[in-house]
């Protein structure tokens, strides 16, 4: 394609459509004929050409329109072709009018080959903004981003207009002028008193409900737990089975070591004197036939001997009754104490020196009475005895410690 060919592409007094091969062809063909001297001014852009029909065939993608204003209903989306080779990025175009019709999403073309990236023009004048087409009804296809162009200057900041008390309509957007040079800044005015708020305008429509569903919310925080629910009554008891079969005798463990033998538990109490036998007991052995004479009573009886007062003067034996209901030390006079109330202890003297002493503990009361010997002598093997309510005691001394009869 010549340079001349590919201008006549460029503007719109060429063809009324163009083709995306035939664009980057003829970007292609300026941009190989630019030479990196002074560039000249860009021309004036021409008139947008009449839209075409819509076809019933999608036809190659199209230049890039200015974004339509937002369709209330979805367009349908084309098919994905393959991705076309990028060309080199061409001068941008005018903006044309907003279409009434939009057309359909041409497939994509194969990706080519990226060309070698051409030099940049200068930027051409910002032209007027053309009027603002009705709004479409259909929603035409997004065409690629046009290049940005340079901010011009900032222009001066016009005085403010009186603050109104009643909103008016909102006028079409005019036309944004070149940007002037920014001028010094001024000193600065007095503050101006605020104007009066102006009343809300009414509340729009509301838009048609969508008819793609929205993202699904996270999941809400669990719940506390409810309370425990009463729990329920108890079934019947089911029959009981049958009873099985009874199993092999298992073999018989080793015996056990004896244990050691425990400690003797006190005394119980005396019982009931038991009913006279009615069967003669067997006949004692026959006695000494020696005995010793003598016409006083003896000052230090031992054990084992029996003495006789062949004397006609009756022999008197002391026996001594004391009551007790606090701790008390038994005597050599005492023989029988009775203790009447209360929870005490009951000590006996020295068993030494008075073998056949006997002491009678009785406990009437309703508490328990301790009987305790003096230097750790034993009552048969123990240090104590108790005596419970009702009960009663009787202990002899043996020479060296007490024993119970």
């Amino acid at each position: 394609m010549s340079k001349e060919e590919a201008l006549s592409y460029l503007s719109t007094d060429g063809k009324d459509t163009i083709t995306a091969v035939e664009l980057r062809s003829a970007v292609s063909t300026v941009y190989d004929d630019l030479e990196t001297g002074i560039k000249g001014d860009q021309g004036i852009p021409g008139p947008t050409g009449p839209a075409g029909e819509v076809s019933t065939v999608p036809g190659p993608p199209g230049p890039a329109g200015p974004p339509g204003a937002d369709s209330t209903v979805p367009g349908p989306t084309g098919p994905a072709g393959p991705t076309g080779p990028a060309g080199p990025t061409g001068p941008a175009g005018p903006a044309g009018a907003n279409s009434t019709v939009p057309g359909p999403a041409g497939p994509a073309g194969p990706p080519g080959e990226i060309g070698p990236t051409g030099l940049t023009g200068p930027t051409g004048p910002i032209g007027p903004t053309g009027l603002r087409g009705a709004a479409s009804t259909v929603p035409g296809p997004q065409g690629p981003t046009g290049l940005t162009g340079p901010a011009g200057p900032v222009g001066p900041t016009g005085p403010a207009g009186a603050a109104s008390t009643v909103p008016g309509p909102t006028g079409p957007a005019g036309p944004t002028g070149p940007a002037g040079p920014t001028g010094p800044a001024g000193p600065t005015g007095a503050t101006g008193s605020t104007g009066l708020t102006g009343p809300a305008g009414p509340t729009g429509p509301a838009g048609a409900d969508s008819t793609v569903p929205g993202p699904i919310g996270p999941t809400g925080a669990t719940g506390p737990a409810g309370p425990t629910g009463a729990t329920g009554l108890t079934g019947p008891a089911g029959p009981t089975g049958p009873e099985g079969p009874e199993g092999p005798a298992g073999p018989t463990g080793a015996t056990g070591l004896t244990g050691a033998t425990g400690p003797a538990g006190p005394t119980g109490p005396t019982g009931p004197a038991g009913a006279d036998s009615t069967v003669p007991g067997p006949q004692g052995p026959a006695g000494s036939t020696s005995a010793t004479y003598q016409s006083t009573a003896p000052s230090n009886p031992t054990v084992g001997q029996v003495w006789i007062d062949s004397d006609s003067t009756p022999v008197s034996v002391s026996r001594t009754y004391t009551s007790r209901t606090t701790t008390y030390a038994l005597l050599t006079t005492d023989w029988m104490v009775e203790a009447t109330s209360g929870t005490f202890t009951v000590t006996l003297p020295t068993a030494v020196g008075v073998a056949g002493k006997d002491y009678v503990v009785k406990n009437s009361g309703t508490g328990t009475i301790t009987i305790a010997t003096t230097s750790s002598q034993t009552i048969d093997a123990r240090l104590t005895q108790a005596i419970p309510s009702g009960s009663s005691i009787t202990v002899v001394s043996n020479g060296t410690n007490w024993v119970i009869i």
